[in-house]
């Protein structure tokens, strides 16, 4: 008789896919006699496979470039503070193309033997000259096998230390570290209190918005429980600045939180490496995201796109991981974590359209941040705070009171073609012509950051919060009060 859906329709059974256990609803309908006979009854021990690296990485760097260029590029290694070494990139280079012309050499020679070989007569007399090229052809045969293999280790550590060689610099990037950054604008004054004024983490207490202590407990320090007005208050903030982009010509994405680890290099972030700020997952090839700009870069991986689609905005909403710990009361409570959620946005172009994009993308992060009613101000990064893959990067830093000063809310940076040489992502610019396409990225709303430069900025003095104007529709409501969380101060 046929299953019936209060029977034993609803078991599931365990299927093994890629080294994880995933349950699934049987769609079959069995006799109860057949059903007994099968595997839903057997009770068996699943061991988890971990999975193996099955990704890699094919990026596509000019080495001509780098050959003809090495001592620019020297300089800007060391103007940018970085670690590649174009030297040896050069050097590496070098030995690959001169192992590559021997593998050549090598068979010519091969075909010209076996073109010999052919020729010969089946002659008795001609036999024994025919049995040496048959030898001569095995040798060469064994020696293309390890030149070969040594060409491809050389292949592999040069675009090792290639990968490491930081993209070109703006000329109009100031020179040093963060303390040099370039003021361009400043927007809104900073707060005005009449009161003594509390810092974030002492109004997310007495409204019940975050329990550090929980998050401590449950997964470790620099972990967080967003509660009440708090959860409302993020959506909100994800929710109008969804809409903004979507208005402005933006597709909307959510993105895995996992990706490929050289997927994430070719982004040009790190995470193989011993100083890497990424969450690795054990006996895979896989990484947690720390932005939503990895997955949206490799979106489009290996794919060469009409021209005409060009500029594609993407913005994703998504959860972000990461290691990197601060210390002291400059990285107190929301300003760094190691979990947050993030809106993100991301563009693929033309090179010819990229400076007016990355202008473009800093007026979008200006205008929520004006309408957010924030004091804050625009910097333009020097070289030496430059990621690897920025050409150019700018910086927003709100005001906030519990610094007595500036924190950094957003950044904005054009990579140029740093990323998609890395992933291979092209477009066709005029027939049998596919060129790289350049790469942008920009936050457009950091939810911790966000929430505490409005706790700090918008509070009164008797600890409620007055909500952006902007957001009273979604909140529903125009301030977080004590009444709301009937607790008295």
């Amino acid at each position: 008789s046929p299953l019936s859906s209060s029977s034993a329709a609803s078991d599931v059974y365990k299927r093994q896919v890629r080294g994880l256990l995933i349950l699934e609803p049987t769609m079959i309908r069995l006799s109860l006699t057949n059903l007994k006979k099968s595997r839903l009854f057997q009770t068996r021990h699943y061991k988890t496979i971990p999975q193996k690296s099955s990704f890699e990485l094919k990026p596509q760097l000019d080495f001509k470039y780098f050959r003809v260029n090495k001592e620019e590029i020297e300089k800007n290694v060391k103007r940018r503070k970085s670690f590649g070494n174009i030297h040896l990139v050069i050097k590496l280079y070098d030995n690959w193309r001169k192992m590559d012309h021997t593998i050549d050499t090598l068979r010519k020679k091969r075909n010209t033997i076996a073109a010999d070989i052919s020729k010969l007569d089946k002659s008795s007399d001609l036999k024994s000259q025919k049995e040496e090229l048959v030898q001569q052809g095995k040798s060469i045969k064994e020696e293309l096998v390890l030149k070969e293999t040594e060409k491809e280790k050389l292949w592999k550590r040069l675009l090792r230390e290639g990968l490491k060689i930081p993209n070109n610099t703006h000329p109009s990037v100031p020179d040093g570290d963060e303390t040099n950054a370039t003021v361009i604008s400043v927007y809104g004054k900073p707060p005005i209190f009449s009161f003594k004024p509390k810092d974030h983490v002492e109004l997310a207490e007495l409204h019940r918005l975050v329990d550090f202590q929980a998050g401590s407990k449950v997964t470790g320090s620099k972990f967080y429980y967003g509660m009440n007005d708090a959860v409302l208050l993020e959506f909100a903030l994800v929710q109008w600045t969804l809409s903004k982009l979507k208005q402005k010509g933006f597709t909307l994405y959510t993105t895995p939180d996992i990706v490929h680890q050289a997927l994430a290099e070719g982004c040009g972030f790190r995470p193989r490496s011993k100083a890497s700020q990424m969450y690795n997952i054990r006996d895979s090839d896989l990484c947690l995201v720390g932005t939503s700009e990895i997955p949206l870069g490799a979106y489009h991986y290996d794919t060469i796109l009409p021209k005409h689609e060009l500029p594609i905005k993407m913005a994703a909403f998504s959860h972000c991981f990461r290691a990197e710990t601060g210390v002291g009361s400059a990285s107190k409570g929301l300003y760094r974590v190691h979990q947050f959620s993030k809106v993100e946005m991301f563009v693929l172009c033309e090179p010819s359209q990229s400076e007016q994009l990355h202008k473009d993308l800093l007026d979008i992060e200006i205008e929520i941040l004006s309408e957010l009613g924030l004091h804050f101000r625009v910097l333009d990064m020097p070289a030496g705070d430059l990621g690897a893959p920025a050409y150019r990067k700018y910086d927003i830093e709100c005001w906030m009171p519990f610094k007595n000063g500036f924190g950094e809310v957003t950044s904005a940076s054009n990579c140029t073609d740093f990323q998609s040489r890395r992933l291979r992502i092209r477009y066709n610019a005029a027939q049998n012509t596919n060129l790289f396409v350049h790469t942008l990225n920009a936050t457009a709303a950091a939810i911790p950051r966000l929430t505490l430069a409005i706790l700090e900025n918008f509070q009164d003095a008797d600890g409620n919060i007055i909500l952006p104007q902007v957001l009273v529709p979604l909140m529903g409501k125009t301030a977080i009060t004590l009444h709301d969380t009937k607790i008295k101060p």
